[in-house]
């Protein structure tokens, strides 16, 4: 690398055939981004590479169907025993920019008749990583409580989303 001749750098942005040099580049969401470096040496011999590019992902991951149940094709109403197992399955979510990291799910009470009331106080989420259904066993409330899932789905970009059964 003794070898190599200092020379500057621009940022640069490509739009379907056209590379533009910007030194500020407000990112667009959806638009591919690449790096390129071009070295010489001494003897003025270049060479140049480029990355394969990153997507500018500013938007909350699609949301599909979450259903209280094992299974994605019905959805039960849910009201919990002393001691019971709830199990909680989501389908058709997506992310067209950069893909699903994760899934968490946690389990909600619904209080005083509106389940959006009971988005402000949820119980502890759990990773699930990718998979598409979670079980919980010792579930503990009170006999006759309804019960819902609340599955937030976070993409490669760290914004998540909250959907939920019914």
């Amino acid at each position: 690398l003794d070898d190599v001749v200092p020379t500057s750098a621009e940022l640069c942005y490509r739009n379907g055939p056209e590379v533009f040099a910007s030194p500020m580049v407000a990112l667009d969401g959806g638009r591919r981004y690449f790096a390129t470096a071009i070295v010489c040496n001494r003897a003025g011999v270049c060479t140049n590479i480029s990355s394969d590019g990153i997507v500018a992902d500013f938007s909350e991951p699609v949301g599909g169907r979450v259903v209280d149940g094992n299974s994605i094709t019905s959805d039960l109403n849910f009201v919990l025993k002393s001691a019971s197992i709830f199990c909680a399955a989501w389908s058709n979510t997506s992310d067209s920019e950069s893909g699903i990291e994760s899934y968490e799910v946690a389990l909600v009470q619904r209080q005083d008749g509106s389940l959006d009331d009971a988005f402000s106080g949820y119980e502890v989420f759990i990773n699930v990583g990718l998979n598409l259904s979670h079980c919980f066993s010792g579930v503990e409330f009170e006999a006759g409580t309804e019960v819902f899932a609340a599955l937030r789905i976070t993409n490669l970009a760290k914004i998540s989303t909250l959907k939920h059964s019914d």
